[in-house]
């Protein structure tokens, strides 16, 4: 839940090696992320209402995390939430691969 008129952080967390690059999605629609991994809300409003995911990749992959659904309210509950992935598709036997796909947001 966000604070309308408050600035929002989403945050992409992943584990891999090497570091992949990250996405981020509010409905299905790319976001902008401000330093790769970071989406900021300046001042949140009704447009800012909707499922947001993230995405990692690199070389060996992409992995998603599960959606999560941000509301906005009248004042700040100070809850966080995470979104986590914790495995991803990968042909290969030994590999370094993407996985534990978080959000963070704050």
């Amino acid at each position: 839940m966000a604070e309308r008129g408050k600035p929002f952080v989403i945050k992409c967390e992943a584990e891999a090696n090497p570091s992949p690059t990250f996405k981020i999605f509010l409905n299905e629609t790319e976001v902008p992320a401000v330093c790769g991994d970071t989406h900021i809300i300046y001042e949140v409003n009704d447009s800012h209402v909707g499922f947001y995911k993230c995405v990692a990749a690199n070389q060996f992959g992409l992995s998603s995390s599960t959606s999560r659904y941000l509301r906005v309210a009248v004042r700040n509950t100070g809850k966080i939430f995470k979104l986590r992935v914790s495995s991803v598709s990968s042909n290969c036997n030994v590999c370094k691969y993407v996985s534990n796909v978080s959000i963070n947001t704050q």
